[in-house]
């Protein structure tokens, strides 16, 4: 390395050659503006050294320079660390940069480091192709091409175009895995981001977590504030203490659970466990597809089960009388997604209920058209050691167009399963659909 200072007399467009100390001659021009008086600045100007074979750019400090590969797997290399134990390196790479700092290197890992940067900081690595540190303590880039970790300390980004950005502790170890900052965070998962906070892991393909002591371990699922997981497909817990196991599930709230698809938990204590299903308030507890449950509490021991829950909930039944022949009957039953209802609603033991049904009747009726009927009817019904009793039902009412009038609503049991069924009038003969809202109150 030669050092050469510009005289402030050097006029621009006037030159001088300089001898180096290595035998070299260089030329130093006048500049012109963009400096001091004369235009002339320090210049540091590193040269081959014409006695041996050149393959990389080194400092010329007398002590603690790191030492280089000399051999053509360096070619291009610029090694300006330090080594301040005096046993590291040497480092290497094609046209790989370290810029400064102590104990850098640039070693092979996944790949040999070609064109790997490390610009500063102290004890980083930058250790498959392409890989950078930008700085901070103790980091590591490599296990995969195009890795990076911008700072921090003891971060790891060990995958295809891993990133950590900074923080402390963080790993990207999955392709294209990413976290942004913070304490502790993982991202495993291809694709997966951690955004920050603390000890927060997102392990599937195209996971998200952000908060605290959060896992996201379902595929494109996401996850945020203390303790929660989301572990179904495309699912999202928030909150604190909740999970989504469902596919595209949700739970939000404190100690709230989403197991069944596509359902949804909230408030605190609830728990949404079958398809299409909705908990919320208190203690409700959604154990049948699609039903709507609300509570507003529980008893001591624990959050509630379909066994302990004391809530009400809404269910929507339908049915279709075939149109065949006079009088039909038809149950009413939901779930069925996207195809016939097909559920009856299943009764639990040790459990009773009030049963509310308000009903709207529609058939096309010849030769008056259009006809509707307003139907509503109630029950009482328990289960013992899994057999349903019809305790007592209350007065019907029906109200509408004539043409509808004398239908009805009517209750069954079997098993531990309450029926519900509507019936055309005696003189109809019709297809008739019936969608029922079904109001349960439910104790044990």
């Amino acid at each position: 390395m030669t050092t050469v200072c510009g005289s402030p007399d050097l006029a621009p467009g006037t030159s001088v050659e300089v001898l180096t100390s290595i035998g070299g001659k260089l030329t130093i021009a006048g500049l012109t503006g963009g400096g001091p008086p004369g235009g002339n600045l320090p210049a540091v100007v590193f040269e081959p050294d014409p006695t041996t074979a050149s393959t990389a750019i080194t400092s010329a400090r007398s002590a603690n320079q790191m030492t280089s590969d000399g051999t053509a797997a360096a070619l291009g290399l610029t090694n300006l660390s330090s080594d301040t134990t005096g046993g590291l390196g040497p480092n290497t790479g094609l046209y790989a940069t370290v810029s400064g700092g102590d104990q850098n290197s640039t070693t092979p890992g996944a790949s040999t480091p070609d064109y790997a940067v490390v610009a500063g900081g102290r004890q980083n690595t930058a250790s498959a192709f392409g890989a950078v540190v930008g700085g901070g303590t103790s980091n590591s880039a490599g296990g995969g091409n195009n890795a990076t970790v911008a700072g921090g300390s003891t971060n790891t980004a060990a995958a295809v175009d891993a990133t950590v950005g900074g923080g402390q502790g963080n790993s990207a170890s999955a392709s294209h895995a990413t976290v942004a900052g913070g304490n502790s965070n993982v991202a495993s998962g291809a694709g997966a981001t951690v955004s920050g906070g603390l000890n927060n892991h997102a392990t599937g393909p195209d996971s998200y977590a952000e908060g605290e002591n959060n896992t996201s371990s379902g595929e494109a699922s996401h996850v945020e504030g203390s303790a929660n997981l989301s572990n179904g497909l495309a699912s999202h817990a928030e909150g604190a203490q909740t999970t989504s196991s469902g596919q595209g599930s949700h739970a939000e709230g404190f100690l709230t659970t989403a197991t069944g698809d596509f359902s949804h938990a909230r408030g605190t204590g609830t728990t949404a466990q079958a398809q299409g299903s909705s908990a919320a308030g208190e203690g409700a507890f959604a154990y049948l597809e699609g039903q709507a449950a609300h509570a507003s509490g529980y008893d001591a021991g624990g959050v509630p089960t379909s066994i302990t829950c004391k809530q009400t909930s809404v269910l929507v039944m339908r049915g279709e009388t075939p149109g065949a022949v006079a009088g039909e009957t038809v149950e009413l039953l939901f779930g069925g997604d996207g195809a016939p209802a097909t559920e009856a609603m299943a009764l639990v033991t040790g459990k009773s209920y009030t049963v509310s049904v308000e009903a709207i009747a529609q058939g096309i009726i010849v030769p008056a058209g259009q006809e509707a009927q307003s139907l509503y009817a109630k029950a009482c019904v328990k289960c013992i050691l899994g057999v349903a009793t019809l305790s007592g039902t209350g007065a019907a009412e029906a109200f509408g167009d004539a043409a509808l009038a004398g239908s009805s609503l009517s209750f069954s049991v079997s098993t531990n399963f309450l029926h519900i069924s509507y019936t055309n009038p005696e003189a109809v003969t019709a297809v008739v659909d019936v969608v029922a809202r079904v109001t349960v109150t439910e104790t044990n």
